[in-house]
């Protein structure tokens, strides 16, 4: 294979780390959207414990106020009326981290060689507010959102948060809930002790995530070491009255595995050469040929698209393979989609124990796994148009491929609502996603005639 790629699409680097700053509670309207109040006493002191999808992480970077704005917890908390609902919000573009420095949110920019995945600039303020910690009067009750990013089941519930944060852990993010009161303690324990009556739960997804976004030179969490934390951690989180669990999409269903290897077929097809890299295996010690074709399973992952422009020999020959953590092959994806199976198992299971305990409610179990796959397939229909997980155009996935939109957090609210009102006999309105499609970076207000993003273009110039 000649080694003279020349991939001109610049994407992004994963962002494996970001701070947090200091946490107020946000400014979304809070006007009760739903009929039957009365049914809906037990929901105002809501709590949800996650991880990134959970705390409102998007585009690289966490904290930054129209994005946490629309975590789907706060848009949850809105419609149910709660008008305190705290959650980590920060200055500016919130803070993240690349190559070990702090940035803020991830930005489209034209540079000489095409469009790049750049970062805006990081504000002082918001690395200040970090370094401080949590006060020592921070409020853990809820309603709070306790979502972290990075988090595992088996760190929620088998961590305290100052181990979290320091030892052979070492996710910064803990920072921000750690004080004198609250550091001995795990994030699951916080959730449960905040006296709520209502709690969602979305773990699991980094007992996997972690590998697939390492090209599987990480590690996936054990089988059982799942199944023990997260007995706990059910045990724990089903003694408030309202529990909605929600179980792990398919690791396939995010741009960040599925997006490069088109667009890379398509330029080694412009160039004559047949549809594969040279790549790194760590296992066998020398390089391999990766095949990308569909049907391979055989996925290039979207950091490759950078690491390909700063050094367009890379891949082309076995002397310059790609990185084995920038490929997640076929064995790899395997191990990967059975963890998901097993974990989501694990979750049904865990849920039907609950339920055949004695409980005034039955704890929901939401499929975010058939929900995201039926997405994947058919797209997501609003207002006349079909948003889907494709990367910089379906709308839906943010810049980093990972993590969704605020379009995409408020279809993943209104599908949390839309169990709650089907299973609990609720009647709470859904978000109106025309405040998240066009305007002001996607959170537009509906009194404004609606401005639909002009996604396409911008994927044309990804791919020239």
């Amino acid at each position: 294979m000649k080694s003279t790629l020349n991939i001109r699409l610049a994407a992004l680097a994963l962002v494996a780390v970001s701070l947090v700053g200091c946490g107020t509670s946000d400014d979304l309207p809070t006007t009760p959207n739903y009929s039957d109040a009365a049914d809906l006493a037990g929901l105002q002191a809501y709590a949800a414990i996650g991880n990134s999808l959970t705390a409102g992480y998007q585009s690289g970077a966490w904290g930054n106020p129209e994005h946490v704005a629309a975590s789907y917890p706060n848009l949850i908390a809105r419609q149910l009326g709660i008008a305190d609902f705290q959650q980590v919000s920060m200055v500016g573009t919130g803070l993240g981290f690349s190559g070990g420095a702090p940035v803020g949110n991830m930005v489209v920019n034209i540079g000489a060689t095409g469009p790049v995945l750049s970062y805006t600039t990081v504000d002082a303020a918001n690395v200040a507010a970090f370094q401080a910690g949590a006060a020592v009067d921070f409020e853990f009750m809820a309603p709070r959102n306790f979502g972290i990013p990075g988090i595992t089941l088996m760190h929620a519930a088998g961590a305290s948060l100052d181990a979290y944060y320091a030892g052979g852990l070492g996710n910064p993010y803990a920072n921000f809930y750690r004080n004198a009161s609250s550091g001995s303690k795990t994030q699951v324990q916080l959730a449960a002790e905040s006296d709520a009556s209502f709690i969602t739960c979305w773990l699991g997804n980094n007992d996997v995530l972690g590998y697939v976004t390492s090209g599987g030179t990480g590690s996936l969490t054990p089988s059982a070491t799942f199944q023990a934390t997260l007995g706990g951690t059910l045990g724990a989180l089903g003694t408030a009255p309202y529990l909605a669990v929600l179980n792990i999409p398919s690791v396939t269903d995010i741009p960040f595995v599925t997006y490069f290897n088109p667009v890379l077929n398509a330029k080694l097809t412009a160039l004559g050469y047949p549809h594969a890299v040279y790549a790194m295996d760590n296992e066998l010690g020398h390089a391999v040929l990766i095949l990308t074709d569909a049907g391979t399973n055989n996925y290039i992952l979207l950091p490759a698209a950078t690491a390909m422009t700063l050094d367009p020999t890379l891949g082309g020959s076995a002397a310059n393979p790609l990185p084995d953590a920038l490929v997640l092959d076929a064995a790899e994806l395997e191990l990967a989609e059975a963890a998901v199976e097993d974990f989501n198992q694990q979750l049904a299971d865990g849920v039907a124990g609950l339920n055949a305990t004695d409980r005034a409610h039955d704890v929901l179990l939401v499929d975010m796994n058939t929900f995201f796959t039926h997405i994947v397939a058919h797209g997501y229909s609003a207002y006349g148009e079909t948003f889907t997980t494709q990367f910089v155009s379906g709308g839906i996935f943010s810049l980093d491929g990972v993590h969704p939109t605020s379009l995409g957090y408020a279809i993943v609210a209104n599908q949390i609502l839309a169990n709650l009102n089907e299973h609990w006999g609720l009647n709470v309105e859904l978000v109106d996603l025309a405040d998240f499609i066009g305007v002001n970076n996607g959170l537009g207000s509906v009194d404004q005639p609606l401005q639909w993003p002009d996604f396409g273009s911008v994927v044309e110039l990804f791919q020239h």
